[in-house]
């Protein structure tokens, strides 16, 4: 894989015939490729859990969930799919629960197409350009709320969630190698923070260019690295690459080559740490 002096992309090692959902806390969710089995892996400790099989007899990756209940020290699997109930299920626990069905979510996971939930803090976010808000979900509560857009944002174009500090961050396309932030300071009230910069790389494009040639929906932002000063970013093309900005310098970072037969992988990114956290205590086996 790439590397630079600083920054490499490593692969993960998993499980075969497993497709990568989601991940918290350095637990990932996986969707077996026959869509009806789902795991918790922990790829640092080689610790797998088998979950409980999902009443629908049908999961697909984009739609599971992984996130942290902090107060109740507890992992839940949410699935959530355009037809049907969304149901929670409490790693270790033997039984599916139905959550109470939301309309907005159910816009929002039917027009899924790169866009991941956010795991962060206690909460899932979601969100797709086709609506002009976010959905979150409150682990502990096990409630769903529409969170409006900032002031000033409009939905139809590209938008992303990624993780700034411990914040929820929306990335929204504003025109070519352009993208403004917010950042939700404030779920309950709905507190958006627009960022004092964009991220701009029009004064990269030139070399951009020499590694892809695709439309802005093709060229996706992945999240922040060391602390908010790079950006990384995909951005597929004959040899995919990963591309990392300098926000403060205001110029590329490194670009990162990808292995070739990830070339034509599905663009699917979801952050990632590695931990130690144990699946031991939900499963004898593990």
């Amino acid at each position: 894989m790439g590397k630079c002096d600083d920054i490499e992309l490593v692969e993960a090692k998993f499980p075969p015939f497993r497709d990568l959902a989601s991940s918290c806390n350095g637990l990932v969710l996986m969707v077996h490729l026959n869509c009806r089995e789902l795991h918790v892996i922990n790829p640092v400790l080689k610790q797998q859990l088998t979950l409980p099989p999902h009443p629908n007899n049908f999961v697909a990756r984009k739609f599971s969930n992984l996130v942290y209940a902090a107060a109740s020290g507890v992992y839940k699997v949410v699935v959530c799919t355009s037809w049907g109930c969304p149901t929670v299920l409490t790693v270790g626990d033997k039984e599916w629960r139905p959550l109470q069905r939301s309309c907005l979510l159910n816009s929002i996971v039917g027009n899924l197409s790169i866009n991941r939930p956010l795991s962060l803090g206690g909460f899932l976010y979601w969100v797709s350009e086709c609506a002009a808000f976010v959905i979150s979900f409150n682990a502990e509560a096990e409630t769903f709320q529409e969170i409006p857009f900032p002031q000033g944002c409009t939905s139809g174009s590209p938008v992303t969630l990624i993780e700034m500090g411990c914040f929820p961050c929306l990335m929204r396309w504003k025109e070519t190698l352009i993208w403004e932030l917010w950042v939700l300071r404030d779920n309950e009230n709905a507190r958006w923070e627009k960022t004092t910069s964009d991220v701009n790389l029009r004064g990269q494009s030139s070399l951009i260019k020499v590694y892809t040639d695709r439309d802005r929906c093709f060229f996706l932002p992945l999240g922040w690295l060391k602390c908010g000063e790079l950006m990384a970013f995909l951005a597929p093309s004959g040899q995919s690459r990963v591309i990392v900005y300098s926000v403060s310098l205001g110029k590329i970072h490194s670009i990162l080559l990808m292995e070739p037969r990830m070339h034509y992988c599905n663009a699917f990114f979801v952050p990632h740490v590695n931990s130690l956290v144990s699946l031991s205590n939900y499963c004898s086996s593990c």
